[in-house]
Formats: C-alpha cells, sequence, structure tokens
C-alpha cells in the first residue's frame, strides 16, 4: 500500500481543500460533530496532557485541546496538504512550540511515534480498509482516553456509501468509504484494554470515548447510547 496515497487520500484531502477548511475553521470554529468530540475529551482536566491526534486534518481539535491547556499535540495524517496546512494553522496561533507533525499511515508509523495521555481519531476508521489493524495500534498509544468518530450504520447510510462508491468506481477515483459495523469497532477498542464512557450522535456520525482500564482517570462511565 502506498504510505503517501492510502485510499487514495491524497487525491481527495488535497490543498484546495485543506485551505478551505482551515478557512473555515477560523472562521467559524469546529463543526457540531468534531465540538462534541472535544466536549468529550474536556470532560476531563486536560492540563498539560500530551495528545495524539490521528487524522489530524487541519489540527483544528488539537489546537481546541492546546487552548485549553494541554501540553502538545502530535498529529499524523497520510496528506501531505493536511499536514502543512495544520503545521501553518499551529504556527500562526501561537502553538508552533507545542506541536509536531508526520505524513503518513500511522500503522506504518507507529514504532517512532510515542504514546500520549488522550488519542483521538475523527473520520478516519472510514477511511481506512484495515479498521481492527488501525484501532488496535492507535489505542496502543492511549494511556488514559481513546475518542473516535465514525459513521452511523443506519439504512440510509448503507445505501449512501453504496451509492457514492458505486460513483466513486464510474469515475475511476480510487477512494472508496467504508462502513465497518460499529459492534466490530466497540469490540476490537474494548479488546485492546479500555472501557466505554460514552457516546453521542450527531448527523450520520456518532462520537464514542473510551478510557483505559488502568487508568487513574476520573471520567465518569455511562451507558452506551444505540
Amino acid at each position: 500500500m502506498d504510505c503517501c496515497n492510502i485510499n487514495g487520500l491524497n487525491n481527495i484531502f488535497n490543498r484546495s481543500r485543506a485551505a478551505k477548511e482551515a478557512k473555515g475553521y477560523l472562521n467559524k470554529g469546529l463543526g457540531r460533530r468534531a465540538a462534541m468530540a472535544l466536549r468529550f475529551m474536556s470532560g476531563q482536566d486536560v492540563s498539560g496532557a500530551s495528545i495524539l491526534d490521528i487524522g489530524c486534518g487541519v489540527g483544528s481539535l488539537h489546537i481546541e485541546l492546546l487552548k485549553q491547556g494541554a501540553g502538545s499535540a502530535t498529529g499524523v495524517d497520510v496528506s501531505q496538504s493536511y499536514v502543512e496546512a495544520a503545521t501553518s494553522l499551529s504556527s500562526s496561533l501561537g502553538f508552533q512550540n507545542a506541536t509536531q507533525y508526520h505524513i503518513g499511515d500511522f500503522v506504518d508509523l507507529e514504532a517512532d511515534i510515542p504514546p500520549a495521555d488522550i488519542v483521538v481519531l475523527d473520520r478516519v476508521v472510514c477511511c481506512y480498509p484495515d479498521m481492527k489493524g488501525l484501532i488496535e495500534c492507535s489505542a496502543r498509544h492511549a494511556q488514559s482516553l481513546y475518542v473516535l468518530t465514525y459513521p452511523r450504520r443506519t439504512w440510509w447510510m448503507r445505501i449512501g456509501a453504496r451509492a457514492l462508491n458505486i460513483a466513486l468506481a464510474v469515475t475511476r477515483r480510487e477512494f472508496r468509504f467504508f462502513l465497518h459495523h460499529p459492534k466490530d469497532i466497540w469490540a476490537t477498542i474494548e479488546a485492546a484494554g479500555f472501557s466505554f464512557i460514552q457516546s453521542g450522535k450527531q448527523g450520520p456520525w456518532e462520537v464514542a470515548s473510551y478510557r483505559r482500564l488502568s487508568s487513574d482517570s476520573t471520567i465518569p462511565g455511562s451507558p452506551r447510547q444505540v
């Protein structure tokens, strides 16, 4: 698999899209889905916490955590355009000394990236063919909190995903949208040593947070929403 263009991501998440997302964040802040993920992470004291943002995009989520007092953030993204945008954005907001970025597939880069207190994957598993491998690698790096967003597996999402992938195939685009079953996602995270905290739905997305079983975190648990 080409580490620089996994699933055609470098072509989809290109320079113009990165610039548009960075501008949107500066003008409007986080969207509703990302804002929910932020609430799940900032529900505990993030002061001094290290953040690992996998599939970081333009870096808006970890930048918001740095604004709330997180100590450092590492962003990883397969798209060079997104990493360039994230680097520029964090620097323009004064966080250049608190951030570092890596370009490539996190599964391949895993050994070179240190663990972090909080690991987040926002809209990443739907772009990655090997969900289990990605979650297992990323979960190993989460010392306390693990937060991710993934598509809801509703009937209309299944139809939409199939239609999208047919259209991509017809137009000879490499990218495919993966609608991994949420039960498989939950099982993989829990098998990695995490317990469920909370989840919430925002449009076609579900946001979920987990804590490491050995963690001293005081985040209260709550029933899973399904």
